[in-house]
């Protein structure tokens, strides 16, 4: 690897560390900010309100991350490692929520169907951006 190349990939880096910490405190502030609105809520179950036991959840949470960081190892493109940085930002800081309030902190309706906050959000729209990207490169 060339000088330049290392600085590149070093200036890549600092940029998706930075990326990934600003939606972090994005996400943990946003949640603080809406703790009071009328459709707050403080969801203990996994997604779409499914109940697991804990062990069974924290196995699977472990599972997800391993799975996440193993995608493309061999190809990080800007795109694949934006899709990383989304979906663990999503995935870190709801965690940060678990562990800290024993629950996930939900205030943006869907349809009344559900609730989610901007962690799933970013976690949704890296899966988005990942079947995209292989759509695009398989068909």
């Amino acid at each position: 690897m060339s000088l330049f190349q290392k600085s590149n990939f070093q200036k890549r880096t600092v940029f998706y560390a930075v990326l990934f910490i600003f939606l972090v405190f994005f996400d943990q502030l946003s949640k603080n900010f809406f703790s009071n609105s009328p459709t707050f809520l403080c969801n203990q179950n996994i997604s779409l309100g499914l109940v697991i036991p804990s062990r069974f959840f924290w196995l699977l949470w472990f599972i997800f991350i391993f799975f996440i960081i193993q995608i493309n190892p061999k190809t990080h493109t800007s795109q694949t490692i934006l899709i990383k940085t989304f979906i663990l930002t999503g995935a870190i800081s709801n965690i940060v929520d678990r562990v800290r309030l024993g629950c996930i902190r939900d205030f943006i309706p869907f349809f009344n169907l559900f609730y989610f906050n901007i962690a799933d959000f970013l976690i949704t729209l890296g899966f988005i951006f990942c079947i995209f990207l292989y759509l695009k490169n398989k068909c």
